[in-house]
């Protein structure tokens, strides 16, 4: 073929090339007609990522070898959208495609690989020569793209080859070999000069090494003798620190009579404290959980906590021990190594028993007065006692399968008795009170107030106050029960004796009112009123004691508000006013047997209709079931008049001097002498008046003139004294005439 024919085809392709058609192919022909061109012609492409292009191996090595001769290497994942296959192969990079390339065009492209290898290891000579002595190979890698691996082969060959005076350390960094010498010469003075460990971080911050390559030069200077030492724990430990461990420790303890194990792992890098010390010190030194004591410093410690538990009765040892003790260090001092006794620790407060017992010593007369001021807890533990015998038996007669089965569970019922029993002891004391009561009697300073050591003191003496509450409570349960009986008497007679009075006070109304109804009586049967309410009172008192019942104490008066005046005082015998009021007494009532509670029910519907003749007669119709018998007779009330008159005698001859009072008892000691006749009440002025108007009517009727005479001048004198205008001869008068009456009275 001639050149001019090759040049017009072409010109014909270059034309064909440049004409448009509106029937192009479709990607599916195309793609058909290069697989066919491929399988007839035997063509050789390589496709691109997307399936899109097609390039010829020879026109992608052109492009890889134009690259690599301006770049020096190639790692682009992609070349005009092609992938791309790295490999290396005897330390050197090179590019491998899907087919065999020329050996003289592979050997012309790693000669040229080479070559650009080589001017980058000159430039990291050049660094490595510099100032600083040492290079960072992470960085080299991402400034030319190469792998870790591939630099450290390449300048380990050129190291070998003595083209390089250095060396790698760590894996990261090449040296010179003067500055490595160096650096052992700096670390091997350093570490001949000490005397404790050193941190090998604080090190590597020093002299800018790392770690790793640190302790491989430390461990080299040790194996080489140049040091003596150990790396443990990331420190270096020098010999002379490991000769002097021993003097620390005994001077350590010897200044300060203890050591912490935490210093000594740390700071001495002793591995197992309580050996070492044990191995050292032998019985000399003693092992606690946290620290080790000098024993020696403990004896002066036990004399100086003995000392002040003799003047003061409690310390607080936080001032005598280190902060690092715990509560069973001290503990374990206290009792088992200084063998204290009689002494009760609350963390780090002891008390004596001798100081607390004499703090319970002191509120004895106060759990005594609170106990008797609330007679229920007495009633209420021994209730609490019995029912825990009760349960004790029904749970034997159960049988002992039941109770083996009772065994595995807890026993809610005892511990909710002992609970029970607990509280009621707590109740009488709260914290406040306790060291209130102590502060009264001296025995605590009033002053001072520390809420921690009131605490502290409070719950130390709990043990001790509760058996002390528990032997006074049986003391006066004792007492309770032997005296019950005599009360019960006591109260018997009380009420027997005031039934007794009531009726002969009743029979001397009825008396007088049959022949005298100028003269209104009222006030008396007021006065018998009031008195069967007392009596009704003091019953109720006598059924409880009977029975062994414990009333709330709400519903009694308070001893601090108890009033005289509202007591009711007949001849001799006084009955006490018992409960608050009348809601109070039925509410006592009403927690009577059923009983006992209709009973008195009944007759309090009889005072609160004021029937007092219906309410007497109904009380004597049950003096079986109050438990009293009364008879009243001749005999009886003959007896009665003995007794009144020899009681008002009695108190005239006392008080000679009260004429104000002394007629009034002259005229009931006469009405009772001469006439047999007796009325409750008062001796305010109202009662007085009615005695009188009787007394003197009386007299008059039954022709007694001298007492109506000299009763009438006493009244009269009495009168004038009362008012304003009086001297001494008023009232000479007035005590004459009383003194006159008295002797008519034959008293």
């Amino acid at each position: 073929i001639k050149m001019d024919e090759i040049l017009e085809l072409q010109r014909q392709l270059a034309q064909i090339q440049e004409q448009t058609t509106q029937n192009k192919f479709s990607d599916r022909v195309i793609v058909d007609l290069i697989n066919k061109l491929i399988q007839e012609y035997n063509l050789t492409l390589i496709y691109s990522s997307d399936g899109q292009e097609y390039m010829t191996p020879e026109h992608l090595d052109n492009q890889i070898q134009q690259l690599t001769q301006e770049k020096g290497v190639q790692t682009l994942q992609t070349i005009h959208n092609y992938q791309m296959l790295i490999l290396k192969q005897s330390k050197v990079v090179y590019l491998k495609y899907q087919r065999k390339t020329n050996e003289n065009s592979q050997d012309q492209k790693t000669k040229q690989q080479q070559v650009h290898i080589q001017t980058k290891y000159v430039k990291i000579q050049m660094k490595i020569y510099s100032k600083d002595r040492k290079y960072c190979l992470q960085k080299q890698a991402k400034i030319y793209n190469l792998t870790m691996q591939f630099i450290k082969d390449q300048l380990q060959s050129r190291i070998d080859q003595r083209i390089i005076d250095g060396n790698i350390v760590g894996g990261e960094k090449i040296c010179t070999s003067t500055f490595q010498l160096l650096m052992k010469a700096k670390l091997r003075g350093s570490l001949r000069a000490a005397t404790k460990p050193i941190v090998l971080g604080n090190l590597s911050k020093e002299f800018g090494i790392e770690n790793k390559v640190l302790q491989e030069i430390i461990e080299e200077l040790i194996n080489q003798e140049y040091i003596e030492g150990k790396i443990h724990t990331g420190s270096f430990i020098p010999q002379k620190f490991q000769k002097n461990q021993e003097n620390i420790i005994r001077n350590f303890l010897k200044q300060n009579n203890y050591i912490e194990y935490s210093m000594l792992q740390k700071q001495l890098y002793v591995q197992k404290p309580q050996d070492t010390l044990k191995n050292m010190f032998k019985d000399q030194c003693v092992l606690l959980e946290d620290c080790a004591f000098f024993k020696d410093s403990l004896n002066q410690l036990q004399e100086q906590i003995h000392n002040l538990l003799i003047e003061e009765g409690y310390t607080d040892l936080v001032f005598m021990f280190p902060t690092i003790i715990t509560k069973g260090d001290i503990d374990s001092i206290i009792f088992k190594h200084m063998k204290l006794t009689e002494v009760e620790i609350d963390e780090t407060y002891i008390f004596s028993h001798k100081f607390i017992e004499k703090c319970v010593n002191n509120l004895k007369q106060h759990i005594i007065n609170e106990l008797q001021q609330n007679p229920q807890k007495i009633v209420q533990q021994q209730q609490e006692d019995n029912f825990s015998e009760e349960e004790e038996e029904e749970n034997f007669r159960k049988g002992k399968k039941k109770q083996q089965n009772q065994k595995k569970q807890p026993n809610t019922n005892k511990n909710k008795s002992s609970q029970n029993k607990k509280d009621t002891y707590n109740n009488i004391f709260s914290q406040q009170e306790f060291i209130q009561k102590l502060q009264e009697q001296n025995v605590l300073p009033k002053n001072e107030k520390d809420e921690i050591f009131e605490k502290k003191l409070f719950k130390v003496s709990q043990n001790q106050l509760q058996k002390h509450i528990e032997t006074l409570r049986k003391e006066l349960l004792d007492k309770k029960k032997s005296g019950s009986s005599e009360a019960i008497q006591q109260l018997i007679q009380l009420i027997e004796e005031s039934v007794t009075f009531i009726q002969f006070s009743l029979n001397s109304i009825k008396s007088f009112e049959n022949n005298h109804s100028d003269i209104n009586l009222k006030i008396f049967y007021d006065n018998i009123h009031y008195t069967n309410r007392m009596l009704i009172e003091n019953i109720i008192v006598l059924l409880c004691k009977k029975l062994s019942i414990s009333l709330p104490q709400g519903l009694f008066i308070k001893k601090e508000y108890e009033n005289p005046k509202k007591n009711v005082q007949i001849g001799f015998v006084v009955l006490k006013k018992i409960f608050k009021d009348k809601k109070m007494l039925q509410e006592a009532i009403s927690l009577l047997p059923k009983e006992y509670s209709q009973f008195l029910g009944k007759a309090f519907e009889f005072y609160s209709s004021k029937s007092v003749n219906n309410l007497f007669n109904f009380l004597m119709e049950n003096q079986n079931l109050i438990g009293i018998r009364v008879i009243f007779d001749k005999k009886v009330e003959k007896g009665i008049i003995q007794s009144l008159k020899y009681f008002y005698k009695d108190l005239i001859k006392k008080d000679r001097l009260d004429f104000k009072q002394n007629i009034l008892r002259t005229s009931i000691f006469i009405l009772i002498d001469k006439f047999n006749l007796f009325y409750i009440g008062s001796q305010d002025e109202n009662n007085a008046n009615i005695l009188y108007s009787i007394l003197l009517s009386l007299a008059k009727e039954n022709t007694q003139e001298e007492i109506y005479n000299t009763l009438k001048k006493s009244l009269d004198c009495l009168e004038v004294i009362k008012q304003e205008q009086k001297d001494a001869n008023d009232i000479r008068q007035f005590e004459n005439s009383v003194i006159e009456l008295i002797k008519i009275a034959k008293l």
